[in-house]
């Protein structure tokens, strides 16, 4: 990571500046630069993507699935229903299972994978 400061009135860069694809020994490799603004610092980084070296569990996938069906769950909320979240988490003081949560999305999609387990 380093530190930078574009001239010529450049600001907030975000995203990737850079893409390098290779092949070794037939395994697929990217490396990216990475620029991205944060607390009013720019950054810039290299970021290597690798293969996945060992096959999904099952357990994964089925954690997958948990996460598809809560996150389809919650995009067919009505206005009224994330209303009552948003009571019940000011209620609660933004706490779920002793965790705190900084957006009602995460709440919500903690509240509603609890009660599929």
């Amino acid at each position: 990571m380093a530190n930078c400061k574009f001239t010529n009135g450049l600001t907030d860069v975000h995203g990737t500046l850079s893409k390098e694809v290779y092949y070794d020994k037939g395994v697929k490799h990217v490396m990216r630069v990475v620029a991205t603004c944060r607390n009013g610092k720019q950054r810039v980084y290299l970021r290597e993507d690798r293969q996945r070296s060992t096959p999904v569990s099952q357990s994964e996938m089925r954690a997958r699935e948990r996460f598809a069906k809560v996150a389809e769950q919650l995009k067919n909320l009505t206005e009224e229903q994330k209303q009552n979240y948003s009571r019940e988490m000011r209620k609660a003081k933004c706490k779920f299972n002793g965790k705190t949560y900084k957006s009602l999305r995460g709440y919500i999609m903690a509240r509603m994978h609890a009660e599929l387990e």
